[in-house]
């Protein structure tokens, strides 16, 4: 089903998605116009919807530049949940932000906290976003196309989807 969101709706909805599914894959296009992805974990989206993710300057810095175009995918078969989102990413390096968003299982990637050479900010601007999700158990997804593959109606079987303009 067919369920598109705008503004603080579509806000709502990529908050509750990407906490819940956490790890997404960020692509990004190199200066060779190559796509190049790897995974990123949330710290917070905020109430304008900015994405905060820790980085390295010289990883987002070598495949992107400040402002160009982004893709994350959120992805949870086990929830039968994806998100995905178009945005535009910044590499921030404001101490204050990062002390505010610093856990402690960051120091598996940054060792040394945030004394670790080259660590930044990604801010991620969202522009838009399409998400797939279904609250039903892979049980419950089996009866659902049990019944419809009886009464010919797949309508409900995949959940809800749509369009998240911000």
């Amino acid at each position: 089903m067919e369920d598109n969101k705008q503004g603080a709706e579509a806000l709502k909805k990529i908050k509750e998605l990407a906490e819940s599914i956490d790890f997404c894959m960020l692509t990004t296009l190199d200066s060779d116009h190559k796509m190049s992805a790897r995974p990123m974990s949330v710290q917070e989206i905020d109430d304008n919807g900015t994405i905060w993710f820790f980085t390295s300057d010289d990883q987002f810095g070598a495949q992107s530049a400040d402002g160009d175009d982004l893709l994350l995918s959120f992805a949870s078969p086990a929830k039968h949940s994806y998100l995905t989102i178009n945005g535009k990413g910044l590499l921030v390096k404001d101490g204050a932000k990062m002390k505010e968003l610093w856990k402690e299982t960051l120091k598996a990637w940054f060792p040394q906290g945030l004394e670790t050479p080259g660590i930044a900010l990604l801010k991620v601007t969202p522009d838009n976003a399409h998400y797939w999700d279904s609250d039903a158990t892979r049980i419950m997804m089996m009866v659902q196309y049990a019944y419809a593959k009886v009464t010919g109606n797949y309508s409900e079987l995949v959940g809800k989807s749509g369009e998240l303009s911000v």
